[in-house]
């Protein structure tokens, strides 16, 4: 537990009045600005853009630890106060920061109290040959996650920049660097990090058709167990067909040497410290190994007005080798694509659908693909009425089995499956006052995985 969260539980009133002290404070607060503010413009100060808002929503939850045998439900109320700041906004010069707190206070659950912070910030600049862009979103919060069972604290960043070179008429250079973390303040899940840095040269043919070489290095740390370098290089073309599609193809050859620092016996734990059980102990020596081999990637876009989309994949065919003299044959893919449809003037329709290969947090030498899509209906009612409807499903498999006690040896997959509606109606057009339901089954081959959860959310908020 940091030192901030336990001042803050030293600072925690006892009476349900108290509690709900802050959760007034933010809803008073979103109706005195309904009184003093007329129109939805940011405060201008010089430069800077500036645009409070806050949101105060009570929320109810019958199963907050996401347990199978003990469900505990609760009230609690989360009071989220930030503030977004632009400057500049013009071509030579973007900027754009968003910070949100998350005060959540738990009526009967009080252990549950936390605070939680989002950092959002995004930059570009447009000149005459060079173009160059970044962001960073971090994340500091409380949350119960599907794949442990417990309101864990965790840490979570994603940052990146990209460079545009244009060197000639025909030739551009592009770079990009990438850094990620999750980081976890709890009994020994997985921290990790990711770097990526990358280039591509592209040769313009003409106004459509461009032809690229690539080639990209990255490297994963984890905790106390597998580090991965790795790189991948390749030729690629990419082509415009006409106003609606656009596309491209590439292959490359990549390499990966895996390095498994954690070596012997790791205890695993379920996390669902509601039931008092033990998840097992992952016994197994994990060599060090290497794959190499080939990748496929290609996608599309489309624009035809109702219709936008984007799609791509990539394919690793290729050999695995490790350090005990054990082989096989390696095949991964990896995938995205979001598409939104407009039905009607009044009625769109989005999809995303993807599948990733991550780190687990729970076990230091493993890791999951992470298959899923999600799809949204939003219905505009009247010219201040909302509505939306949303289903989410979402497959962990996990690569390597672990000895759970009383199940046996079981490389765990999950089916997670989320459904819900949504309400937003527009008091002002800086003023809102919303309400949802949402329902969640996971279905876990390891028992102790497998919960159902309703929840249901009210809440107003105000942008300035």
């Amino acid at each position: 537990m940091s030192q901030t969260q336990k001042l803050y539980k030293t600072m925690k009133p006892t009476k349900l009045l108290s509690k709900l002290y802050i959760s007034i404070l933010g809803i008073i607060t979103c109706f005195i600005c309904s009184s003093v503010v007329i129109q939805a413009k940011p405060l201008q100060v010089g430069v800077l853009s500036i645009r409070p808002h806050i949101d105060q929503t009570a929320n109810y939850n019958d199963n907050i630890f996401i347990s199978n045998t003990n469900r505990v439900s609760a009230w609690s109320f989360n009071t989220q106060p930030g503030v977004q700041i632009s400057v500049g906004q013009t071509e030579a010069l973007k900027l754009s920061m968003d910070y949100t707190a998350s005060i959540v206070n738990f009526v009967d659950q009080q252990s549950q109290d936390n605070w939680g912070n989002n950092l959002t910030f995004t930059q570009a600049s447009v000149f005459n040959r060079f173009t160059i862009s970044s962001f960073l979103n971090y994340n500091f919060s409380t949350g119960a996650n599907t794949l442990v069972g417990e309101y864990i604290p965790s840490g979570n960043l994603n940052s990146g920049i990209t460079s545009i070179w244009r060197l000639s008429e025909k030739f551009t250079l592009s770079t990009y660097f990438n850094h990620q973390f999750n980081n976890f303040t709890s009994f020994g899940l997985v921290d990790n990090a990711q770097n990526v840095i990358g280039a591509s040269l592209g040769y313009s043919f003409d106004e459509l058709t461009t032809f690229n070489l690539f080639g990209n290095w990255s490297n994963n740390t984890v905790s106390q167990g597998q580090d991965i370098n790795g790189y991948n290089v390749g030729v690629g073309i990419n082509r415009v067909f006409n106003t609606t599609y656009s596309g491209f193809f590439n292959v490359g050859y990549a390499v990966n040497a895996i390095n498994n620092v954690f070596q012997g016996n790791q205890t695993f734990e379920t996390a669902n410290v509601t039931t008092g059980q033990q998840g097992g102990t992952l016994s197994r020596v994990a060599p060090s190994n290497d794959s190499r081999g080939g990748t496929i990637g290609a996608g599309i876009s489309a624009n035809t007005g109702k219709l936008t989309s984007t799609a791509s994949g990539t394919a690793f065919i290729g050999d695995s080798k490790d350090s005990i003299g054990g082989g096989s044959q390696s095949f991964s893919f990896t995938c995205g694509a979001n598409f939104s449809y407009a039905i009607t003037t009044k009625t769109t329709a989005s999809l995303n659908v993807y599948r990733s290969i991550n780190q687990s947090i729970t076990e230091v030498n493993n890791m999951y693909y992470n298959t899923g899509t999600n799809l949204t209906l939003s219905q505009k009612i009247t010219q201040k009425l909302t509505a939306s409807a949303f289903f989410n499903w979402n497959n962990v498999d996990f690569q390597n089995p672990v000895n759970y006690v009383g199940i046996g040896n079981v490389a765990r997959n999950d089916n997670n499956y989320t459904a819900g509606v949504n309400l937003t109606y527009l008091l002002q057009e800086w003023l809102r006052i919303y309400g949802g339901y949402q329902y969640n089954v996971n279905e876990s081959n390891v028992s102790n995985f497998s919960f159902t959860q309703n929840q249901v959310t009210i809440g107003i908020g105000a942008s300035f």
